[in-house]
C-alpha cells in the first residue's frame, strides 16, 4: 500500500486508504471545481505507526477498560486524553519519519498547510462523523506538519468519536485514519452550503463569515445566513449577525470587527455559489454539506459530504454535551469576562443578602414568604450556573489539550499541577482544618479536648474552633447542620490520619516557565493569557459549588425551621410550604444521592470491581459507605470512603481517609483531584459499589490499576 497519493489521482476504490472525504475532493477537482492542491497520507502510515510503537495494544486496553455505554462524559474524556498522550509522547519510527519528511518537503516546502482528518468511515450517506476528528490550518515546516499528522491520528479516539461509536463493539480494531495535506488558501471570506434544508426540503442554505472558516465551524463567529429556493435560486430569507466579525488569523484566533455591516455575499454571489453547490449535489447524487472559501478571485471547495440527517441520523443529543463542555478559546475569554464582571459579584451579593435577611425574620408567615422568594432566586442562579459557570469551569480541560500538544508530557494530567490554587474556597477551609490538626499533634492537651466538647468551650482553644465552625457554615451546604462536636471529630480524624496537605509538585514555577517557553517570543503574551484563563477556570469549577452552597444554605435553614413549625401553619400555608420543600428537593444541587441504588443480583458475591484509576497508590482498610450526610461525620480516620461523588462542599473529609471510591468517573472530578493532592489512592467509575460493599467490610484499593478487591467474608 502506498504511503501517500496525490489528491488529483484518487479513485473511488481509494476510499479505504484515503477516506471518502479525500476521494470526494479528488472527484470535484476532476470535474472542474477549484480544490486546493494537496496529497493524501494514506492509512498505511497510521497503521505502521501504531503497530511499530505497540500503540495498537495500548489503545485497545484503554478503550475496552470499561463499557463506554456505562461511562460518564468525564471518563470518556479521560480515555481520549490518555490515548492522545500516547500518540504525543511516542516518536514516529525513524524509517516512517524519513519517508514522511521526504514527501512533505517535496510538496509543501515552507508553504502554510491545512492538515485535515479523512477517516475511511467518514462522510458516508448514513454516518458523517462531522466535527468528530481534528483538523488544523496554517501549519508550516516539515516537523510541525508531522506533529499535527499525529494529532489528527489521535483524534480518531476523540471524546465525541468514542461517544459516536459506542454501539460498534469492533470499531477499535477496524478503524484507521488517513490525513489530507493541502496548501492553505488565503481566505477573504468562507462558509458552508447546505444544498437541502432537512426541515424545509424545497430550500437550501448558505452561511458565510469574513476570513477563515474556523470562526464559523468552531462557533466563534455568528454568520450571515441565507435560505434559497432550490428551484428558482431566489433568496427567501436573510439573517444578519449581531456583529460583523472576521477571523483574520486562525493560528492566533485573531478576530476583528469589520466596519459597517456589509454582507460577505451579494445576490449575484449567492446565485453563483448555490448553483455550484447544486452541481456538486448532482455529481454526488445526494444532498450535500459543503465547506468553501474565497481568496478574492475564486471559490475553493474544502469539503463536500452527504447531509446524514436526511437518512434519520440523530446523535446530536449525545454529542451535545461534548460540544457544550468544550467551548472554544474565544468563547472562554468572553465567559471569563462575564463571570468576573457580573456573575460572581452578583452571586456573592445575593448569597450575603439572603443570609442577612434570614437573620432579621421573626415570624412564620414572613419566613414562608422568604423561603419561596429565596427558592426562586436560587433557581434563577441555577440557570446562570449552567449557562455560564459550567462551560467555563470545563475550560481548564481545553487548556489541558493545548498544554499536552505543546509539551507532550508523559503524564497527560501534569498541567493540573500548575492550576491548583490556594485561593480556592474549599482549599482555604481545608487548610484551616490542617492548621488545627497540626496544633493537635503538637499540643497533647488540645488533642485530649477534641473528644470533650463541654470542656473545650471553656478553654482558650474555643475561639479557633468557633471561627472554623462559622467558616464551615458559610462555605458548605453540609455546614448548615454541622455541630461543634462534628467539627471536633473532623479535626481529630485529620490529626489521627496525619492529613497535612502534600503538594505533588512543589516547583510549579518551572512548569509554568516550560509552558510559556514552548511558545515563540511573539506568542508568549497569548500563552500567559491562556494560563491565566485556565487557572481561573480551575478555581471557578470548585468555587462555583461553594458559592451556590452559600446561596442555598439560608434556604435550607429556612426550610428546616418551617419543618419544625409546620403544625402552626394553616392549610393553605402548609400546601405552599410542601410545594416549596418538594421543588427544592428536586432542584437542589446539594441533594447528593450519596449511593444510588443499583440492582444487585441475588446471592452473588463479587470479589473484584473494576473502575478508572484516578489517584495512584494502594491501601487496605475498612469501608465507609456514605449513604447520607450523617455518615460523613461517623467516618473513622483511615477508612476507605465509598460514595456517589465528592463535591467541594464535602472535600474536607478526604484527608482523613485511606482511599476514595466513587460511582461517578473521571480523573478531574473533585474527589480525584483532592485525593491526588493528599496522595490518597482513588478509583472512580464503579457502579453499584455501595451495594456490593458494606460499611465495615475489609477492602483493598489500587489507584494505579483502577481495581477494588473485596476481602472474602
Amino acid at each position: 500500500m502506498p504511503l501517500y497519493k496525490n489528491l488529483s489521482d484518487l479513485k473511488d476504490d481509494d476510499k479505504d486508504i484515503s477516506g471518502p472525504k479525500a476521494v470526494a475532493l479528488s472527484k470535484l477537482n476532476k470535474t472542474g471545481f477549484s480544490v486546493p492542491a494537496g496529497i493524501s497520507i494514506t492509512t498505511e502510515a497510521f497503521r505502521s505507526f501504531i503497530k511499530e510503537t505497540s500503540l495498537d495494544k495500548q489503545i485497545i486496553r484503554e478503550v475496552k477498560r470499561k463499557d463506554i455505554e456505562s461511562m460518564r462524559w468525564e471518563e470518556i474524556w479521560d480515555t481520549h486524553i490518555r490515548i492522545k498522550s500516547l500518540f504525543n509522547s511516542s516518536p514516529i519510527p525513524p524509517d516512517l519519519y524519513s519517508d514522511l519528511s521526504r514527501i512533505i518537503s517535496k510538496f509543501f516546502k515552507s508553504d502554510y498547510t491545512a492538515v485535515r482528518s479523512s477517516s475511511p468511515l467518514e462522510d458516508s450517506k448514513n454516518l458523517s462523523f462531522a466535527g468528530l476528528h481534528e483538523s488544523y490550518i496554517k501549519v508550516r515546516g516539515t516537523d510541525n506538519i508531522i506533529k499535527h499528522i499525529k494529532l489528527v491520528w489521535s483524534s480518531l479516539y476523540s471524546t465525541a468519536s468514542l461517544i459516536y461509536r459506542k454501539n460498534d463493539k469492533k470499531w477499535v480494531e477496524n478503524s484507521s485514519m488517513a490525513v489530507i495535506l493541502q496548501k492553505l488558501v488565503s481566505s477573504k471570506k468562507s462558509g458552508l452550503v447546505f444544498t437541502l434544508d432537512p426541515f424545509e426540503k424545497e430550500k437550501g442554505k448558505i452561511e458565510s463569515v469574513w476570513g477563515y472558516n474556523k470562526g464559523l465551524v468552531d462557533g466563534i463567529i455568528e454568520p450571515f445566513s441565507w435560505k434559497i429556493d432550490r428551484s428558482s435560486f431566489k433568496v427567501t430569507e436573510f439573517v444578519r449577525p449581531q456583529k460583523n466579525m472576521a477571523l483574520t488569523d486562525p493560528f492566533k484566533d485573531s478576530i476583528k470587527e469589520k466596519k459597517g455591516n456589509m454582507p460577505t455575499l451579494d445576490t449575484k454571489d449567492i446565485v453563483t455559489l448555490f448553483k455550484k453547490a447544486m452541481k456538486i449535489e448532482e455529481l454526488a447524487d445526494f444532498p450535500q454539506d459543503i465547506e468553501w472559501t474565497h481568496d478574492g478571485n475564486n471559490y475553493f471547495f474544502l469539503q463536500a459530504r452527504p447531509i446524514t440527517s436526511i437518512n434519520g441520523e440523530n446523535r446530536n443529543e449525545e454529542l451535545g454535551k461534548d460540544k457544550f463542555l468544550k467551548p472554544g478559546i474565544v468563547k472562554l475569554f468572553n465567559l471569563q469576562k462575564e463571570i468576573k464582571d457580573r456573575i460572581l459579584p452578583l452571586l456573592i451579593k445575593d448569597a450575603e443578602n439572603a443570609e442577612m435577611e434570614l437573620l432579621s425574620i421573626n415570624d412564620t408567615r414572613t419566613l414562608l414568604e422568604y423561603a419561596g422568594k429565596t427558592l426562586d432566586k436560587y433557581l434563577e442562579w441555577k440557570k446562570e450556573y449552567w449557562d455560564y459557570l459550567i462551560p467555563f469551569a470545563h475550560g481548564f480541560r481545553v487548556f489541558g489539550d493545548i498544554y499536552n500538544e505543546q509539551l507532550s508530557p508523559k503524564d497527560p494530567h501534569e498541567y493540573i499541577n500548575i492550576l491548583a490554587s490556594e485561593n480556592m474556597l474549599s482549599v482555604k477551609r481545608n487548610r484551616e482544618i490542617d492548621k488545627l490538626a497540626n496544633l493537635a499533634r503538637e499540643d497533647k492537651d488540645f488533642y485530649k479536648l477534641l473528644s470533650e466538647k463541654n470542656k473545650i468551650v471553656r478553654t482558650d482553644y474555643y475561639p479557633k474552633i468557633h471561627t472554623l465552625l462559622k467558616l464551615f457554615q458559610k462555605s458548605s451546604t453540609v455546614g448548615t447542620s454541622i455541630k461543634p462536636e462534628d467539627l471536633l471529630s473532623i479535626i481529630k480524624k485529620y490529626t489521627d490520619n496525619k492529613g497535612t496537605r502534600k503538594n505533588i509538585i512543589t516547583d510549579v514555577k518551572s512548569l509554568e516557565e516550560n509552558f510559556l517557553n514552548s511558545y515563540k517570543p511573539s506568542e508568549k503574551e497569548k500563552a500567559k493569557r491562556l494560563l491565566e484563563l485556565a487557572k481561573n477556570s480551575y478555581r471557578i469549577r470548585d468555587d462555583d459549588n461553594i458559592l451556590m452552597g452559600k446561596l442555598e444554605s439560608p434556604l435550607i435553614k429556612a426550610i428546616k425551621k418551617l419543618d419544625s413549625l409546620s403544625e402552626t401553619l394553616n392549610t393553605d400555608d402548609k400546601k405552599r410550604f410542601q410545594h416549596i420543600k418538594e421543588k427544592h428537593r428536586k432542584e437542589s444541587m446539594s441533594s447528593v444521592e450519596y449511593s444510588p441504588k443499583e440492582k444487585k443480583p441475588a446471592n452473588i458475591y463479587l470479589r473484584q470491581l473494576i473502575g478508572q484509576p484516578a489517584s495512584s497508590g494502594a491501601a487496605s482498610g475498612k469501608a465507609r459507605v456514605i449513604h447520607s450526610e450523617k455518615d460523613i461525620f461517623q467516618m473513622k480516620a483511615g477508612e476507605i470512603i465509598i460514595c456517589d461523588s465528592i463535591d467541594p462542599n464535602m472535600t474536607f473529609i478526604i484527608p482523613a481517609a485511606a482511599g476514595v471510591i466513587e460511582r461517578r468517573g473521571g480523573m478531574l472530578i473533585h474527589g480525584a483531584i483532592i485525593a491526588r493532592e493528599y496522595k490518597i489512592p482513588c478509583v472512580t467509575g464503579i457502579r453499584g459499589a455501595a451495594d456490593f460493599i458494606q460499611t465495615g467490610t475489609n477492602i483493598h484499593i489500587d489507584g494505579d490499576l483502577g481495581i477494588v478487591v473485596i476481602e472474602e467474608k
